[in-house]
């Protein structure tokens, strides 16, 4: 779920096909503004800047532009990575995480061109599935430990990640799908979107 100007939107499967949806914020209800024409799956990346949207595929995780009634723009093909999160930072520039399990890599994406690159081989490697990352207002970046519920901060020049400290109140059967910054006066809320029994999570 992203903000695209003053549409509060989200992706839905339904029946293997991606709806992009629209979200009233004030009575909840929910209208379907188109179909996406590529494949997603419950970890895809969704992100906005300047009113244009963005959403990484399920097939090699390709970057689409996505625009409603209008056929989605490939802005990253053959990605070869599991983007799991993507948020742009206040530049414009759109952050994705590579979330495999083997990998966790931390990529710089350019939408004008298309071109990437990646900040760190394995930077995240020894935190768990991170399915979500978010900028705040000050610059940072945050992201889940899907395996902990530690809450990370992560180094954009080095691609690391650092625990702050372990994240409570989710519930016992969750997986973390989606996270944003929310700007108070003096302090920065990180709110995450627990999607419940979507992945019931092993005893440990």
């Amino acid at each position: 779920m992203t903000v695209v100007g003053n549409q509060l939107v989200a992706v839905n499967l339904e029946g293997g096909i991606g709806q992009l949806t629209e979200i009233d914020p004030v009575t909840g209800d929910v209208s379907v503004i188109d179909e996406l024409d590529f494949s997603v799956s419950l970890a895809m990346g969704l992100a906005a800047h300047d009113g244009e949207l963005y959403g990484s595929s399920q097939q090699f995780s390709d970057i689409y532009r996505i625009t409603p009634g209008a056929p989605s723009t490939l802005i990253v093909e053959d990605f070869s990575l599991s983007v799991s999160g993507m948020d742009f930072d206040s530049d414009g520039t759109l952050w994705a995480l590579d979330g495999a399990l083997s990998t966790k890599h931390l990529i710089k994406v350019n939408v004008n061109d298309g071109s990437t690159e990646i900040v760190s081989k394995n930077g995240l490697i020894e935190h768990g599935p991170m399915a979500a990352i978010a900028f705040g207002s000050s610059g940072r970046m945050w992201a889940i430990d899907g395996d902990t519920d530690e809450l990370i901060l992560i180094d954009t020049v080095t691609g690391t990640g650092q625990s702050v400290g372990v994240t409570t109140g989710w519930g016992n059967d969750r997986s973390i799908v989606g996270m944003t910054a929310v700007p108070a006066p003096s302090s920065l809320a990180v709110l995450g979107l627990s999607l419940m029994f979507a992945q019931r999570r092993r005893s440990r």
